[in-house]
């Protein structure tokens, strides 16, 4: 007689993992693609200058990633996942925009927002579970 529970336990196991992998293999291939959107962006508006300062080509790529075409939420292809992001808080939204966006670690994060590093890593943390739920009950 096989044990219910565990049964259920390693089912459950296994969906995690699965959502982990879709989340995962999801968030790579949308950052590919906001690569190439930055590349060709570059090369369309490429300045020419004689003396161009380091400070001054990060100014114009933060520019650019503030711009709304940037944000995660124009990324996401699922439109259940969409819908999903969008109830985020704007702060779960802004950490996500920038931790899987723009690939920034977590102090970084903090020091943008004025916010401890732990209180990041949580609120990603959460926006992640959030998402998790919204997609499993959505399935149900």
């Amino acid at each position: 007689m096989v044990d219910t529970k565990s049964l259920q336990n390693s089912m459950k196991a296994e969906l995690e993992k699965k959502f982990v992998s879709y989340i995962s293999t999801l968030l790579h291939f949308n950052s590919i693609n906001f690569d190439k959107k930055i590349r060709k962006h570059q090369d369309r508006f490429a300045l020419i200058m004689d003396d161009v300062e380091e400070s001054d080509l990060n100014h114009t790529n933060d520019e650019l990633f503030k711009h709304e075409l940037y944000g995660l939420e124009n990324q996401i292809s699922d439109p259940n996942l969409h819908k999903l992001f969008l109830k985020l808080s704007h702060r779960e939204k802004k950490i996500l925009n920038l931790s899987y966006g723009r690939e920034e670690r977590d102090i970084e994060i903090a020091q943008k927002l004025g916010v401890s590093q732990q209180s990041v890593s949580k609120s990603r943390k959460n926006a992640l579970n959030k998402l998790r739920k919204f997609l499993y009950s959505e399935k149900s």
